[in-house]
């Protein structure tokens, strides 16, 4: 449904609001989550959007900061 040329990933900053269009981020990978998925629709889509999104701040509430 969303083919992409090359492989990507996509950064959620969780609770921020602001602009960072043309800024220099520096991200670390912390846990891989899943492999890639196909959804028959966007409602599927969404529900596994929202299913990771309650992982991942699981796995970041239980890291440090550096």
């Amino acid at each position: 449904m969303f083919a992409l040329p090359r492989a990507v990933f996509e950064v959620h900053m969780f609770g921020f609001a602001g602009d960072l269009y043309g800024q220099l981020l520096q991200v670390e990978l912390v846990e891989y989550l899943r492999g890639e998925m196909n959804f028959a629709d966007i409602e599927s889509l969404k529900r596994q959007m929202s299913a990771d999104c309650a992982q991942a701040q699981k796995i970041l509430a239980a890291v440090s900061p550096r």
